[in-house]
């Protein structure tokens, strides 16, 4: 299962490796811009890469979505967000954006169907979703209908020629008391990272004469970090 992670860029830095680790095929990140629009990155496959760009946005709003494909296949442009435009154009970057999608879970829409022809390549739920917004075939109270957890990230201008920047969650979504301020789609990669810990604790084998913490053979983290 995806996750989506929305708050301070700052704040979501440190989750970020448990999070690709969890959901692999590739992550996105959007935020707030001085001007008020939106930019993005996306097709991410390093957490290091991910960080260094989350800690540049520093204490300004982002959005952060790490994949594990289930429809269209995994490839990075498949990647979230999505832009809420016809077609919804896949690229790996943006920066004057003013309509983003994210979404964590599985359409029940037969996407396929949908998909508009002679579009290109690279479709999936979430994509033919974001297209079905911006033509208007589709609603935000269709996303509530259709399940999951979709995250609406966009700007909009004011009278005066100001922008400002707003999130629609739509769905269940949790909070977390040792991350104040972050919203999740789900928790299910921090549960990961709890099992490792436990298994810290409990766990000892014995090699020759004395008994140590699994954790201090490289070759037992390895096979317990595959197993999780």
């Amino acid at each position: 299962m995806c996750v989506i992670i929305e708050g301070k860029a700052a704040a979501i830095v440190p989750l970020v490796a448990d999070a690709m680790s969890a959901n692999p095929h590739g992550a996105g990140i959007s935020w707030v811009q001085a001007d008020g629009r939106l930019a993005y990155r996306k097709g991410i496959s390093s957490p290091a890469r991910a960080r260094r760009i989350l800690k540049a946005v520093g204490a300004g709003d982002a959005v952060f979505h790490a994949r594990i494909a289930t429809s269209g296949g995994n490839h990075a442009l498949l990647s979230h967000p999505f832009r809420v435009e016809r077609f919804s154009p896949v690229s790996y970057r943006g920066r004057a954006e003013e309509f983003l999608l994210f979404h964590n879970g599985i359409s029940s829409l037969d996407w396929r169907s949908h998909v508009p022809a002679k579009s290109g390549l690279y479709w999936s739920d979430t994509r033919t979703l974001a297209h079905a917004l911006a033509t208007g075939t589709a609603t935000v109270d269709d996303l509530k209908r259709d399940g999951g957890k979709w995250l609406l990230f966009y700007s909009e201008r004011a009278a005066d020629g100001t922008r400002s920047a707003f999130v629609q969650r739509v769905g269940y979504w949790q909070t977390h008391n040792l991350h104040p301020g972050l919203h999740f789609s789900n928790l299910n990669f921090l549960w990961q990272r709890d099992m490792v810990r436990s298994a810290r604790v409990d766990a000892t084998y014995t090699t020759g004469a004395r008994t140590t913490a699994w954790w201090d053979d490289p070759e037992d983290l390895k096979l317990w970090g595959g197993m999780l």
